[in-house]
Order: structure tokens, then C-alpha cells, then sequence
């Protein structure tokens, strides 16, 4: 079983690694290494975010806590990950997609200053690092019962499959293969469902099983040394239910990985329904769960005759027992593929913030786009590998859930909703919720560790801190400057154009410019919007200079149809009340040329390729 085992999965990689190298030539800059050039359909994308939350950790520990605790450890991940799809959906998308930055660190750059990047990339870090955690524990669980191999020799194996076929491919290579890898567990998960069932339902109904006379599917399962039905979705209580929402849906409902999905829909409407489709297919994926646990109750037995044991597990001693031996190899893939979906999706989105907002702000800002993919290749390797050695320290799959959902929660949803939605929000109302959310957080949760406080929840002082440092704060200092606010709310874009207007600034490219730049703007169809795309030249200059690009950019700077938002890095045009449609520029693929991009709606095409001539102009005047 092992040999065949080890085939199979090889043969697997080779197909990952073959559709990586297919996918690598699309990799020349950031938006397409990380945003897989913002091209995302419907479909794509909710297999994309369904993958993403639904991985080994959750197949194997939503059906383990469901067997021991009833209907209501469903709160431990199903429904506050479909609650979570839904309302990035419904309320989040539309904001989410317009502002198309790469990582929540540069949005909240964008929206406050750069004081807020570096607390953000590095709570962020963390997080992903405890969700990566806990794929590599679910996958030691399968080495250990399957093959009596260390754990961490699976942890091991998965990170350099991972590394191999993401760093090829990028982000086109991931959301390609969470499509096959989503599929493969939805498979796997129903197909041992129905034969634990088909194996349960002929042990109730010969009492073989011990204990469960006279007992069926329908009657079998139970909370062990309770009366609360398994069956009800409010076992827990309606305070312990609360918590839990509150404890996970902050954090799910701000998750960066989703957001990025969202950033790579081709417009607000692709992102809205992948993300109620995702929702669905999220939703059904959980059943299997559900099902594999009624099923234990008839094969493994009641958890009281257990005694200390690991119901992570269960999953697995089911299989041993209900799947045929010449299967077990083809699920251990499945097994094996839906780990590596989650971690190759965990670890690249935390490593665009490690590439982003730490690699290039304070160490390469002179970094051109080629440079850029190349860090990101390295940096997808670090996130792997610390997510791995998290996944060795914390004991188990819900300790490590629960303490990345809980961290996030209290330590930047609020900041990053308050960014969408609360113009008052300030850089220092930001970055003391930052601070003392999370620090009070983990300050009562370890004295609640050690025995010395008992009372109000961790991560409601936490959520309270949060919320009320950035209110108050917010209000105590100054309100945002005008360019902190143009990419995140309409009105103050129309604004800011009118008042560039006002001043004087050209509205019209110079006829020349304009044949020469139009004809040679590259297009790509985003559904409702194109992707516009001009590399340009600046003979005599060199942008791995930072002094020389910075001098550049401050001059250009002096015209107020342009601002910067995220540092340095990149550089706005303002020119339309449509967000995306606005002209970013950023360092190109060599030392002497620039690159502007902008995604306008379709009927605007025309006139946005004429305010990508009139950026072209500002340059030259610039560079002149």
C-alpha cells in the first residue's frame, strides 16, 4: 500500500508540476505571479474559495469534533466559513475588488499610511502560519495511521511538493489545481461517508455493535455523558454559540486568502456570485462530514468506550475499517492533494505580504517586476516551512484554529472593515486597535492558561479594545487626508478629480503621444472590464536607483492628478469615478522603464487608453 501510495502521488505532482510550467510564461510581474492577472470566472472561483477553507484539517477534524460533540461542533468551522463566504459576498465584495490591491497590508497602506504595513504583514504572517499548522498536523495524522512513518516526515514531503509546483506557477498554478484538489476530497469524503453508512446501518441492525441495541443511524449518535441531543444545532448553549461567532467571524470574514480571491474575480459581479456559489460548494463538502460521523456511531462505536483518544482521527480508523484495501492508496492522494490546496493557498497569500510589505518596502524598494516574482519564489519557501514547524509545536487542529481565528479577530478585523466602510477611520485609530486588540488577547489568554483570570472571554477583551481604541482614536485625531480616501469611497474620487481639473492640469494627451502609446496598449477581457497593460521605455534613466526613482516619483507627484497611496511602490492617476479604472504606475521589467495598468469598464475603454496617453505625457515632463 505504501509503494503504491508513493506512485500515485508522484504521478500526481508530475501533473501539478507539468500544469505549473504551463502556466509559469504568464508570470512577468505581481499582478500576474500573485493576482493570476485578475481573471477569475464565477466557477473558478468558488472552487477557488471552497478549497481554500475546506482542506484535509477540516474534512478530518469537522468530522472528529462532530463524533464526540454533536451537531453543534459544526461552529468549529462549517458555519462560520460558509457564514463567512456569504457576507464577503453580499456586504465586502463590491469594496473588496474595487480598491484591487495585492495584499490587506497594501490596501490598509492605501487607506491609512505606511505606519499600518508593518504590524499588519506581521499579525498576518502569524495567522496563516497557525492555519498552515493545521494542515500539516491532519497530514502527520496520515503518515502515522497509514504508513507508521514520524509525522513530520509528512510534513516534510508536503511542503517541497508544495514549494516545487507553486514556485513554478505562481498564483495560475494554484487556483488551477485547487479546482482538482476540491473535487478530489467532495469524492473522497462522500465515497467513504456512503460506505461507512452501508457498513454502519448492517452492524445497528444485527447488534453487533456494543451498546447500540435496537439503536439506527437516526438514534445512535450521542454526546457522551450528556443529555443535550447530538442532533441539535444549539448543544453548546446560546452563550457558548455567540462566542464562537464572534470568536471566528470577524477573523473568516477578513481572512486575506478569500480577499485575494475576491481581487482576482474579473469584476465586482464575478466576485459576488463566485462568492455565494463558493458558499454553496463549501456547504455541501461539510455534509460528508457530517455523514462520516453518524457513520462512526455504527462502526467504531460510542466515544465512552474510547477512552483517551484523539477523535481527529476518527476519519481515519473508519476508513481502515470500511474502505477496501486497493482504495485506501487513491484516498491517501485525495488525502495528500486537498493538505497541499490549503497549504500552497495559506502560505502564497501569506507570502505576499512577506514579499510586499516587508521584502520590498524595507529592504528592495529599487526591486523590478522580475525581481519581485523571483523574491516571491523564495518567500513562498520560508512561509511553508514555518507554517510546518508551527504545525510540530501546537497539539492539534483545533488548537490551532482557534488560536489563528481568535489572534486575527482581535487584532485587525476591525481596522480593515473600518477601512471599507468608516471614512472617519485614521492611521492612529488603526494601528492602536493593531496593538492593544491583540496584545490584550494575548495577555488575558495566557493568564487564563496559568489559572488567573476566569471571568470575560479572551477574545471579547480582545474585540472590545479593538473596537473601541479605533473609535475613540479615530475621533481624538485628525481626519484622513484627501488621498487616503479616493481608491475606497466615490465621492470624494469625483472630487479629487474636479479639484485637479480646477487647478490647471492637462485633461488631454498630446496628439503625438497619443499614437504613439493607444495602438500599443495590451488588452485582456475581465468580463465586464478589460485589462489594460503599457510598458514604457524611458531611455537614460535608472529606476534600480532608488534616489533617481524617488526623485521621479516626487516630481511627478507636483501633478495633482497623481498621488501615492502605498508608498513609493506604486502611483495613482486619478481620471475616473470608476476605482479600477484609475491608472497605477509602477517600476516595469528593467531599470528604465515604467509599467501602467488600470482595469475601466468596457464602454470606457476608449477614453481610459486616452488617459494612459496623457500619463505617458506627465512622464515625459517628468523625465524631460
Amino acid at each position: 500500500m505504501t509503494a503504491f501510495t508513493i506512485i500515485l502521488f508522484i504521478a500526481y505532482l508530475a501533473i501539478l508540476i507539468y500544469i505549473g510550467i504551463r502556466q509559469a510564461h504568464r508570470n512577468k510581474d505581481m499582478e500576474s505571479y500573485w493576482m493570476a492577472d485578475r481573471g477569475l470566472s464565477v466557477p473558478r472561483m468558488a472552487f477557488c474559495l471552497a478549497a481554500s477553507w475546506f482542506g484535509l484539517s477540516s474534512f478530518t477534524g469537522q468530522a472528529g469534533w462532530l463524533y464526540s460533540e454533536g451537531m453543534g461542533a459544526l461552529l468549529y468551522l462549517c458555519i462560520p466559513n460558509v457564514l463567512a463566504i456569504l457576507i464577503i459576498g453580499i456586504f465586502l465584495s463590491r469594496k473588496i475588488r474595487e480598491v484591487g490591491a495585492i495584499s490587506q497590508a497594501e490596501m490598509l497602506e492605501m487607506r491609512y499610511s505606511s505606519a499600518v504595513r508593518p504590524p499588519l504583514a506581521v499579525i498576518l504572517l502569524i495567522a496563516f502560519a497557525g492555519y498552515s499548522a493545521m494542515e500539516f498536523i491532519a497530514m502527520s495524522y496520515v503518515f502515522e495511521t497509514f504508513f507508521g512513518w514520524p509525522g513530520w516526515i509528512g510534513g516534510v514531503i508536503i511542503i517541497i511538493a508544495t514549494m516545487i509546483y507553486v514556485n513554478i506557477g505562481g498564483m495560475h498554478t494554484v487556483v488551477l489545481t485547487e479546482v482538482i484538489q476540491y473535487v478530489m476530497l467532495l469524492i473522497v469524503g462522500f465515497a467513504v461517508a456512503f460506505l461507512g453508512l452501508k457498513y454502519a446501518s448492517g452492524a445497528l441492525a444485527s447488534g453487533a455493535v456494543e451498546g447500540a441495541t435496537g439503536a439506527t443511524l437516526a438514534t445512535a449518535p450521542h454526546i457522551a455523558g450528556s443529555d443535550v441531543s447530538w442532533w441539535n444545532f444549539f448543544g453548546f448553549g446560546i452563550g457558548t454559540t455567540l462566542l464562537l461567532l464572534i470568536s471566528y467571524l470577524p477573523a473568516f470574514s477578513t481572512e486575506q486568502d478569500p480577499w485575494q480571491r475576491v481581487w482576482m474575480a474579473r469584476d465586482s459581479k464575478t466576485a459576488y456570485r463566485g462568492s455565494l456559489l463558493g458558499a454553496l460548494f463549501t456547504a455541501g463538502a461539510y455534509v460528508s462530514t457530517i455523514l462520516m460521523a453518524v457513520a462512526a456511531f455504527g462502526v467504531i462505536g460510542s466515544p465512552e468506550k474510547l477512552g483517551d483518544y484523539n477523535y481527529e482521527l476518527v476519519v481515519y480508523d473508519l476508513m481502515e475499517k470500511v474502505v477496501p484495501h486497493w482504495l485506501i492508496p487513491i484516498i491517501l492522494v485525495g488525502f495528500m492533494a486537498a493538505a497541499m490546496s490549503n497549504i500552497s493557498n495559506f502560505s502564497s497569500s501569506s507570502a505576499s505580504n512577506l514579499v510586499k510589505d516587508i521584502y520590498q518596502r524595507y529592504f528592495r524598494p529599487q526591486a523590478s517586476q522580475k525581481e519581485m516574482v523571483r523574491a516571491s519564489r523564495i518567500c513562498v519557501t520560508i512561509t511553508l516551512a514555518a507554517g510546518g514547524i508551527l504545525g510540530f509545536i501546537l497539539p492539534s487542529i483545533l488548537d490551532a484554529v482557534l488560536a489563528s481565528a481568535s489572534l486575527a479577530t482581535c487584532g485587525y478585523a476591525v481596522p480593515i472593515i473600518g477601512a471599507l466602510f468608516w471614512r472617519r477611520g485614521n492611521e492612529k485609530g488603526a494601528l492602536c486597535s493593531f496593538i492593544l486588540g491583540s496584545v490584550s488577547y494575548i495577555l488575558f489568554y495566557a493568564l487564563s492558561l496559568t489559572g488567573k483570570w476566569s471571568g470575560l472571554d479572551p477574545v471579547i477583551i480582545g474585540l472590545i479594545f479593538s473596537l473601541a481604541s479605533y473609535i475613540i482614536i479615530s475621533y481624538a485625531t485628525g481626519k484622513p487626508k484627501a488621498s487616503q480616501l479616493v481608491l475606497f469611497f466615490n465621492d470624494e474620487t469625483k472630487k479629487y478629480i474636479n479639484d485637479w481639473k480646477e487647478a490647471g492640469f492637462a485633461q488631454e494627451p498630446n496628439a503625438e503621444t497619443a499614437d504613439e502609446v493607444i495602438g500599443a496598449i495590451d488588452e485582456f477581457e475581465k468580463a465586464s472590464r478589460m485589462l489594460l497593460r503599457y510598458n514604457y521605455t524611458i531611455p537614460g534613466v535608472d529606476f534600480e536607483d532608488e534616489a533617481a526613482w524617488k526623485g521621479f516619483v516626487d516630481k511627478l507627484l507636483e501633478n495633482k492628478s497623481w498621488c501615492d497611496m502605498s508608498g513609493y511602490d506604486i502611483v495613482y492617476k486619478i481620471v475616473d469615478e470608476d476605482i479600477p479604472s484609475n491608472i497605477r504606475l509602477a517600476r516595469g521589467y528593467a531599470g528604465n522603464d515604467i509599467l501602467l495598468y488600470c482595469e475601466p469598464e468596457k464602454d470606457n475603454v476608449e477614453q481610459i487608453k486616452k488617459m494612459i496617453a496623457l500619463a505617458v505625457d506627465d512622464v515625459k515632463a517628468v523625465t524631460a
